[in-house]
């Protein structure tokens, strides 16, 4: 990771340490008087991919900052609370953290699940250095960063909105603007409660943005994998799906 892009709101200071035009990383923190949070803090998969592959691999989670494949460790000085959006790897990073913050998940009991697939590869050294989930939290308990559900290909994804004494912050985190399953909610509808008062930077994530490709629609989707189901005339499939994609598995 370079070094943080600085967005000056007078008495309030943002900055991105990671997710700037580059595959994962994000990581933003908002500095005012008052308060210094930071939201994400994940693995950037550019740095990991130029270092690390199948017979090399790092061996402390220090060695992943050294490599700026993590935030750096300046990052955490002075945060209080740490807020994630969602269970990617690219926005969860290490929970072996440089930090005495409170660290707030989108679901303590699903982090704790899909930790234990970590044991038999290098991910294990995510795992809190106390190798207990105690004294993390839901991000549904904070009181001081609102937040409101999208939907993504992680269960459950958030966005998170930052009011300091003069500035709002809105940031989308990963989200899907057209829910593949309608049961999830819709990420419009939760972006628009937390900017109706206003926002003053948005920081918005752009994965896919440019691209000269057309994605299906959740109606194209569901008539696809229909189609599929008919006219397979074998009685066992196998459908592979990423373990946090609860629409997926809803529409399947």
């Amino acid at each position: 990771m370079k070094a943080a892009k600085v967005y000056d709101l007078d008495r309030t200071k943002v900055k991105v340490y990671g997710g700037l035009n580059t595959v994962g990383g994000n990581c933003v923190v908002v500095e005012s008087p008052s308060m210094k949070v930071m939201l994400d803090q994940g693995i950037n998969f550019t740095q990991l991919k130029r270092f690390y592959g199948f017979f090399i691999q790092p061996d402390s989670v220090e060695e992943l900052r050294e490599m700026k494949v993590l935030p750096p460790r300046e990052a955490y000085e002075g945060v209080e609370e740490i807020y994630i959006s969602h269970l990617h790897l690219d926005h969860l990073g290490s929970l072996n953290i440089p930090a005495k913050a409170s660290v707030y998940l989108p679901s303590k009991v699903i982090a704790e699940a899909l930790s234990k697939a970590w044991w038999a590869s290098w991910r294990q050294q995510l795992f809190p250095q106390t190798l207990s989930f105690t004294g993390f939290r839901d991000v549904e308990e904070s009181r001081r960063v609102k937040y409101a559900r999208v939907t993504h290909s992680a269960f459950p994804s958030f966005a998170f909105r930052v009011d300091t004494e003069d500035a709002s912050i809105l940031y989308t985190g990963d989200l899907r603007l057209r829910p593949l399953h309608g049961a999830l909610g819709n990420s419009v509808e939760g972006l628009s409660v937390l900017a109706e008062e206003g926002v003053d930077l948005a920081i918005v994530e752009g994965t896919n943005f440019g691209r000269r490709m057309n994605y299906l629609t959740p109606a194209q989707f569901k008539a696809m994998f229909k189609e599929l189901l008919e006219r397979y005339g074998r009685d066992l499939l196998f459908i592979s799906a990423h373990p946090l994609d609860l629409e997926a598995a809803l529409i399947i």
